[in-house]
Parts: structure tokens; C-alpha cells; sequence
């Protein structure tokens, strides 16, 4: 991705629009626009205050596939900027919508949520010792 962090200030507008299409009925669209959105995360550098109201959003989906992507989302942010973001995450408060995110999707009616949800809590324990 040439732009990199001069996406940064679009990252809101791009991710919440494709977090969204994490439930679409065309697979194919649902697979591509997630893949984007881990592409998006890995060559930008979204701040803590942007993506994690988006994640908390997503996982109120009513489709199972949704909040599995966003969990699994959430895995991917931790494992790539955690370190990097964990003062950023306590200073402004964002651990409580972290631990929420989790619980709820480890509370998930899907199997398939909850077991993406237990390899995000690994993740988040090691940033995070519970």
C-alpha cells in the first residue's frame, strides 16, 4: 500500500464501511472487504480511539459471520499494534470497551464467534494479564 500512514486520517470512514460488509450474503464480498480491512490495519496506523468504538459496533451484528470477522479483527489489532497501543488504550480509557468486546463475543450464541473469541482473549491476556 503506497499511501500508508497518509491514509490515517481516512481509516474511521474505511474501516467502518467495510466492518460492515463483513455480513453480506456474497461471500466473495464478505471475504474481500475483511482481507482489506487487515491490510488497512497493517499499513496504517489506527489509533485505539478510532477502531475499537468500530469494533464494539461490529460485534453488535446480528449476523454470526460479522461478529466472527470482528473478533477476529480485534485478534489481529492486538497481535499487530498492541504493545504499541497499550498506553494508549489505558490512558483514554479503552480497556473496559476491549474487555466488553471480548466477554461479549465469548458469550456468543455461535460456536464459531466464540472459539475466535477465545483465541483474541490469548492475545489480550498477554498484553493484559487477566
Amino acid at each position: 500500500m503506497s499511501l500508508g500512514t497518509g491514509l490515517d486520517p481516512y481509516v474511521d470512514t474505511i474501516l467502518s464501511n467495510l466492518l460492515r460488509m463483513a455480513g453480506f450474503t456474497k461471500k466473495i464480498v464478505a471475504q474481500t472487504s475483511q482481507a482489506t480491512v487487515d491490510i488497512v490495519i497493517t499499513n496504517t496506523s489506527p489509533q485505539p480511539r478510532t477502531v475499537m468504538p468500530l469494533f464494539w459496533t461490529g460485534l453488535q451484528e446480528r449476523t454470526p459471520q460479522a461478529r466472527s470477522s470482528v473478533i477476529e479483527h480485534v485478534k489481529f489489532y492486538l497481535d499487530l499494534h498492541g504493545s504499541r497501543a497499550k498506553a494508549a488504550v489505558e490512558a483514554v480509557g479503552l480497556l473496559d470497551t476491549l474487555e466488553k468486546c471480548i466477554k461479549k463475543a465469548l458469550t456468543d450464541a455461535n460456536a464459531g464467534v466464540r472459539q475466535n473469541a477465545r483465541a483474541t482473549f490469548w492475545s489480550f491476556e498477554a498484553l493484559w494479564k487477566v
